[in-house]
C-alpha cells in the first residue's frame, strides 16, 4: 500500500486529547491492570506526542535554512528580470530538416518538428514546487555550471515534510566519455529473490505496468534492445540514456537539465548541434559522480565533445596515433557502437547494407587469396556474414531493430580493424604479420633461454617466432590467434597420445625376463624409468596445457591480450611461455631417447658378437637417416646447421680436390710414358737408319 507523505503527520492535537481521557476512563474503572502499568502507558504516550511536535518544528526549521542556503548561492535580483517578461532560451533540436542521414533516430509516431524549439525548464523537487525557474548561465569563465533562479514573490512555495531535496545541477560536473564507456553489461542490478505472487484481474490485457509509483516521467519513451536491455529516449530533446527513470524522478530531471545545459553551451562556443543526438549517463568517479555525455552526427558518422576528451579511452592500447586522421575509424567505430546500443526507431538505409555487403566481400576474398589477410574474420565466418547480409536486404529502408543492430555491430567491427592497421595513412599495415612501428626495443634472447632451447631441442625456438608473429606489435588478431592455439591443442593432444604409447612400451620392457628380476637394478632398467619419467611429465603437462586453454578462455583474442600483456610484463617475457609451450614434444623426445638406451642396454649386454655387429650396423643405418631427416628440417639461418654446412662443404671441396690432384697426377703419368715411348721409337729409327 501507497500512502502520501500526510499519512504519515502526526495525529491532531484534539485526536491526542481524546486518547489522553480514555486512558484516564481505564485507569479509574479497569480491575484488571494494576496501577503502575496504566501510569507507564500514561507517560510514554505523553512523552511521544511530545517528540512528534518537536520532530516537526525542528524539520520545518532545517527546511528553511535550507532554502536559505541556495537562495544564497544564486545571482542577485538585479541581473535578472522576471520569469514571465523574459525571453525564452531558444536551441536547435535533433527534428531539423537540414538533417540528411537516415539513420537519424525517427519515432512512428508523428509529432511537430521545427528548426527551433522554445525549452523553458522547470526545475522542482519533492519538497519545493517552483513555479515557472529556469536555467541561467553563471558569468565567470571559472564555473560554467547552471545554477537555479529563486522564486519570485508570485510564486509559491510548499515545503513537504518527509521529501528530499534534489541535488543542484552545478554538483554534478560535465564528464565527456564514448560509447565504449555506457556500462550496459556491468551495471550489477539484481533481482529480489523472492516467490513469485501475481494475480491477474479479470480482462487485464495491459502489460506495461510496472509496478506501484513507477511511472515514465513525461516526455520520455522506453526502448527494449534486441538483446534485452532496457534504455529511454527524450523526443523533444533527443536524448538517450539507460538511468532508471521509473524509481527516482530526479533522475529525470537531472538528465533534462543537463541536456539543457550542454545544448545551450553547445549554441554559446559555436558548435552546431543540429540534427545531433545526446547521450548521457551518471557514472561514479573517484572525485564523486559525474554527468558522463558525448553527441553523435550521423551525416558525419562522428561521436563528439563539448569538453577535451582523452583519445587513449578509445584507442585500445594502438600506438603512434598523432593526428585527427589517424583516429577517423577509431570515432567511426564508436559511431556504430552507438547505433549497435539503441537500434531502434531507426530506418535501415540500403546504403549502409551495400557497403557492409562490399566490405564483407572484399574480406572473404582476400582470406581466400592471402595467408597474411588482416581480415578481423576468417573465411568460414566471412561466407556466414555474406549469409546474414542477404537476409537483411529484406528489411532494408524499414523499422527494424533487430537487422540495424546486427549490421552496426558487424560495421563496428571492421571500422576497428581499419583502425588496428592505420587504413589509408602512411605506412598502413597490408599484412597480418606486417610490423609497423620503429622497433626500439629489439628483441634480445637471454642465454639462459638458449640454454634451454638446446635442453629441449630447439621447440622453444619455433614457439617463440610463432608468438613473435602472433603478438606482432603488441597485439593480437582473433583470426591468427584462434590458429595458433588451434594448433597448439592439437599437437598437444597428438603428443599426450605418443606419450601414453612410450609410457606403455617401458611397462611392458621392464616386464621382460632378465630386466627387472635383479637384485640390483641395472643400467637399462634405470634409463628406463627416465623413460616413463619423462613420458608421464609429458602427458600432465600436455592435459594442463590443453585445459588451460579451454577453461580459462585463452581462445578469446581480449583475453589473450590482456595474458599476453601481463605475460611480457613478468621477468621472462615470451620466453617463459616459449618454453612452457614446448615442454611436452621435448620430454616425449626425452622419453623416446632413454627408451632407445635402456633397449641398447638390454641388447648390447646380454648377446652374442653377431647379434650386436647386426643391431649396431642397422642403428647406424637408422640413426643416419634421422640425422639426414633433422638437417634438412633445421632452420637455414641456425648456427649448427650452418657450422655442419660449413664442415660438409670443407669436406666436399677437399675430396673434390684429392680427386683431381689423383686425375692430374694420372694424366701427368700417361703424358711421361708416352713422351718416353715416343724418344725410344726415335732412338730406334735413327739406329736403324
Amino acid at each position: 500500500m501507497i500512502m502520501a507523505p500526510a499519512a504519515f503527520n502526526s495525529p491532531p492535537t484534539g485526536a491526542m486529547h481524546n486518547m489522553r481521557v480514555c486512558f484516564l476512563i481505564r485507569l479509574l474503572t479497569s480491575k484488571f491492570y494494576s496501577s503502575s502499568v496504566l501510569i507507564l502507558r500514561l507517560v510514554a504516550t505523553g512523552i511521544l506526542g511530545y517528540c512528534q511536535r518537536l520532530y516537526r518544528t525542528v524539520q520545518n526549521l532545517v527546511l528553511r535554512v535550507h532554502w536559505n542556503h541556495i537562495s544564497s548561492h544564486t545571482p542577485s535580483p538585479s541581473i535578472y528580470k522576471n520569469v514571465l517578461d523574459e525571453e525564452p532560451e531558444r536551441i536547435r533540436t535533433c527534428f531539423s530538416s537540414s538533417a540528411t542521414s537516415t539513420l537519424q533516430h525517427a519515432p512512428a509516431a508523428d509529432a511537430k518538428q521545427s528548426q527551433e524549439h522554445e525549452l523553458q525548464v522547470v526545475v522542482t523537487t519533492p519538497n519545493i514546487e517552483h513555479t515557472g525557474a529556469s536555467l541561467v548561465e553563471e558569468e565567470t569563465a571559472k564555473d560554467k555550471a547552471t545554477r537555479v533562479r529563486a522564486p519570485t514573490r508570485n510564486q509559491s512555495i510548499r515545503f513537504e515534510e518527509t521529501a528530499q531535496f534534489l541535488a543542484p545541477l552545478n554538483s554534478l560536473e560535465f564528464f565527456p566519455i564514448a560509447p565504449s564507456d555506457i556500462q550496459r553489461y556491468d551495471r550489477g542490478i539484481k533481482i529480489a529473490r523472492n516467490s513469485s505472487k501475481l494475480k491477474f484481474p479479470p480482462g487485464t490485457k495491459n502489460y506495461t505496468d510496472r509496478g506501484p509509483g513507477l511511472k515514465l516521467p513525461d516526455g520520455w519513451v522506453s526502448y527494449t534492445h534486441p538483446e534485452g536491455a532496457l534504455y529511454f529516449y527524450h523526443e523533444e530533446k533527443c536524448v538517450f540514456t539507460e538511468e532508471n527513470i521509473y524509481e527516482n524522478a530526479s533522475v529525470s530531471e537531472r538528465l533534462l537539465n543537463a541536456a539543457t545545459t550542454l545544448f545551450s553551451r553547445a549554441e554559446k562556443d559555436g558548435i552546431s548541434v543540429a540534427g545531433c543526438e545526446l547521450a548521457l549517463e551518471i557514472t561514479q568517479r573517484k572525485d564523486g559522480q559525474h554527468m558522463g555525455y558525448y553527441f553523435v552526427e550521423h551525416s558525419r558518422r562522428i561521436v563528439f565533445w563539448l569538453d577535451v576528451f582523452r583519445g587513449e579511452k578509445i584507442f585500445e592500447r594502438v600506438r603512434g596515433v598523432k593526428t585527427l586522421s589517424q583516429s577517423k575509424y577509431a570515432i567511426e567505430s564508436q559511431y556504430w557502437l552507438h547505433v549497435e546500443l539503441f537500434p531502434n526507431d531507426r530506418i535501415l538505409p540500403q546504403f549502409v547494407l551495400n557497403e557492409l555487403r562490399e566490405t564483407i566481400v572484399h574480406a572473404a576474398a582476400e582470406t581466400l587469396t592471402s595467408n597474411t589477410s588482416t581480415a578481423p574474420f576468417a573465411a568460414e565466418e566471412l561466407r556466414e556474414m555474406l549469409h546474414i547480409v542477404e537476409t537483411l536486404q529484406l528489411g532494408a529502408g524499414g523499422r527494424n531493430a533487430h537487422s540495424l543492430c546486427v549490421s552496426a555491430r558487424l560495421l563496428h567491427t571492421f571500422a576497428r580493424s581499419k583502425f588496428f592497421n592505420f587504413c589509408g595513412q602512411i605506412g598502413a599495415r597490408l599484412d597480418n604479420d606486417q610490423p609497423m612501428y620503429k622497433s626500439s626495443d629489439p628483441q634480445k634472447i637471454t642465454a639462459l633461454f638458449t640454454i634451454f632451447s638446446y635442453v629441449l631441442f630447439r621447440a622453444p625456438d619455433l614457439h617463440l617466432r610463432a608468438l613473435q608473429k602472433v603478438w606482432l606489435d603488441h597485439r593480437i588478431t582473433q583470426v591468427s590467434w584462434r590458429m595458433f592455439i588451434g594448433n597448439l591443442n592439437s599437437e598437444w593432444m597428438e603428443l599426450t597420445l605418443y606419450s601414453t604409447v612410450i609410457m606403455n612400451a617401458n611397462v611392458a620392457f621392464l616386464a621382460i625376463p632378465g630386466v627387472s628380476d635383479t637384485e640390483t637394478a641395472t643400467a637399462g632398467q634405470i634409463i628406463s624409468y627416465a623413460s616413463t619419467v619423462a613420458s608421464i611429465g609429458a602427458v600432465v603437462i600436455g592435459l594442463l596445457l590443453v585445459r588451460q586453454n579451454r577453461t580459462k578462455g585463452r581462445d578469446d583474442a581480449n583475453e589473450a591480450l590482456s595474458f599476453m600483456t601481463r605475460l611480457v610484463g613478468s621477468a621472462f617475457g615470451k620466453e617463459s611461455l616459449a618454453i612452457m609451450y614446448s615442454l611436452p614434444y621435448a620430454l616425449l623426445m626425452w622419453g623416446m631417447l632413454f627408451f632407445v638406451g635402456a633397449l641398447a642396454c638390454l641388447v648390447f649386454q646380454a648377446t652374442d658378437i653377431v647379434t650386436r655387429c647386426l643391431i649396431g650396423f642397422i642403428s647406424a643405418v637408422v640413426g643416419f637417416f634421422v640425422f639426414w631427416c633433422v638437417f634438412t628440417s633445421w632452420d637455414e639461418n641456425s648456427a649448427v646447421r650452418s657450422a655442419i654446412g660449413a664442415i660438409s662443404v670443407k669436406i666436399r671441396s677437399a675430396w673434390h680436390n684429392r680427386q683431381k690432384n689423383k686425375k692430374d697426377s694420372r694424366q701427368n703419368g700417361s703424358n711421361t710414358s708416352d713422351s718416353s715411348s715416343v724418344m725410344t721409337q726415335s732412338s730406334d729409327a735413327s739406329g736403324h737408319v
